[in-house]
């Protein structure tokens, strides 16, 4: 009996496949991160897309898709970097606030608090506050 050897796949096809996604993958990620810095800089959309043309060749669509994920990106970074913030400012008026206590400042104490329930958005109602103060009572004869 004959033994059937297995046919080898040869592995520059393979490489020949993998290679223009990675490629792809790889020039996406640089438009992104151009896109990132000119937004950085201040360029407006038409600047950036004019300057995305000329520097990688591409189309409005792929202008447009880079645009897109770069506001996503920027928005991401934005709502964690708010927390970041909130909490180094309240850490910052919370010790302010202690300073201007033992120095028997209190018109500065109570401008902090405020400032703090600024911050905190303490002073916006609730969800459950707006719903009872929509219901009118009536006299009940």
């Amino acid at each position: 009996m004959e033994e059937v050897k297995p046919t080898p796949v040869k592995a520059t096809k393979a490489k020949k496949e993998l290679a223009p996604a990675t490629s792809k993958r790889l020039e996406k990620e640089m438009r992104l991160e151009r896109t990132l810095e000119l937004y950085t800089l201040g360029y407006t959309e038409t600047q950036i897309g004019k300057t995305l043309k000329s520097e990688f060749k591409i189309t409005p669509e792929a202008i447009a898709s880079d645009l897109e994920a770069a506001r996503a990106v920027f928005a991401d970074r934005s709502e964690t970097k708010r927390e970041v913030l909130r909490g180094l400012y309240n850490d910052m008026l919370m010790d302010l606030y202690q300073k201007a206590y033992s120095s028997n400042h209190f018109k500065t104490c109570t401008d902090i608090i405020g400032n703090l329930a600024k911050i905190n958005k303490l002073y916006e109602p609730e969800a459950s506050d707006r719903i009872i103060a929509n219901i009118t009572y009536t006299k009940a004869e």
